[in-house]
């Protein structure tokens, strides 16, 4: 037997369907008595986002959720914000904890309405702690990449600078646009850098490794560090396996060099003039350690939080090297950490997989 469509919805209990809208809404809705204080009628959700739970009514609310009066004076003195009478109904944005302490952020919008000659408040809860922890993680992505960004623009500056004094020299102003053209490409690889950070960051990122040569990797970012170590007067020192010899790396191509480049950066970033950074590898049997040196120790206030996210004992800098180095690292499967003293300087260790 087939009923069409108007018979199936007069078939229908229009509370009851009324009762499983309203009790599947993935938002948080309760409902609170302006003059019954210790009464709230909630959702399922509702509940769950403050980490509380209903006691469900048997008869004929099946679908609808009261919480009993002690549990009504602990949310109201726990979340005070529910109470606040706003002045229109635009969204209101709140952070806070849920019962159990972990952190939570929540979208509260009411509405007014009447009912038997009865005002209630309508209120609706949104979730929107996941929301605003993305949008904090493409914040951290764009600051990351306004911090590697400064030594491409530094970089593409000096190049101009030269250029406008080479009139007559034909073969050093071509050399000129070529670290102009290379500066570009670097940058747009930068500008894709900052994305792959943030999916790394959100553990969505797609590693797709390759045989690298080690020696290269190295030596592309001394040169994208060069006008910097210029401006430092620090020289860079590399103590490498042969050319005919390389060190191949199992790994991204682009991720690697920025590794490299932010470590040596921060090291150059330490010293003063006529110091020296030392790059340094040894074989394993199946990956290479990778160390790089520089006089200067860390300050005795960094030196747990070395590679955290903003931490840094330089006053401009971004404390976001280290910490994109570590991301970098650890996505490979390899591991880097650190150790400094007066005595003997600071060194950086990477063990990455070999191909």
């Amino acid at each position: 037997m087939t009923h069409d469509a108007p018979s199936l919805i007069e078939s229908i209990d229009t509370r009851s369907l009324l009762d499983a809208i309203f009790y599947s809404l993935p938002d948080g809705i309760a409902v609170f008595g302006t003059n019954v204080q210790n009464v709230v009628y909630a959702n399922r959700a509702f509940c769950e986002i403050f980490g509380y739970e209903c006691e469900m009514m048997l008869e004929s609310f099946k679908a609808i959720s009261i919480l009993p009066p002690s549990v009504v004076s602990e949310i109201r003195e726990r979340y005070p914000f529910l109470d606040e009478q706003p002045a229109d109904e635009n969204p209101r944005y709140y952070s806070t904890t849920r019962k159990d302490e972990t952190p939570l952020e929540v979208r509260v919008t009411e509405t007014l309405f009447s009912s038997n000659g009865q005002s209630h408040r309508l209120i609706t809860v949104v979730d929107v702690t996941e929301n605003r922890r993305l949008e904090k993680s493409r914040e951290n992505a764009e600051r990351i990449i306004r911090h590697d960004l400064r030594d491409y623009v530094v970089s593409l500056g000096n190049a101009a600078e030269i250029m406008s004094q080479l009139h007559d020299d034909a073969a050093a102003s071509a050399e000129m646009l070529q670290t102009i053209r290379t500066t570009v490409m670097q940058t747009m690889e930068l500008m894709e850098s900052g994305q792959q950070a943030f999916l790394i960051e959100e553990g969505l990122y797609e590693l797709n490794p390759e045989p690298v040569d080690l020696h290269k990797l190295i030596d592309y970012a001394v040169e994208l560090l060069d006008p910097m170590i210029e401006q430092y007067g620090v020289t860079i020192s590399s103590d490498l396996p042969p050319a005919y010899s390389p060190v191949m790396l199992l790994g991204e191509r682009s991720l690697i060099i920025r590794a490299l480049s932010n470590l040596l950066r921060n090291a150059v970033e330490a010293e003063e003039n006529g110091s020296m950074v030392t790059v340094s590898c040894t074989r394993g049997a199946d990956s290479v350690l990778i160390e790089i040196h520089n006089p200067s120790p860390v300050a005795p206030a960094v030196c747990d939080r070395f590679f955290e996210k903003y931490v840094s004992d330089k006053r401009h800098g971004a404390g976001l090297g280290t910490y994109i180095a570590k991301l970098v690292v650890e996505l490979h499967g390899g591991a880097i950490s650190m150790r400094t003293s007066e005595r003997s300087g600071t060194t950086v260790t990477m063990n990455l997989p070999m191909d």
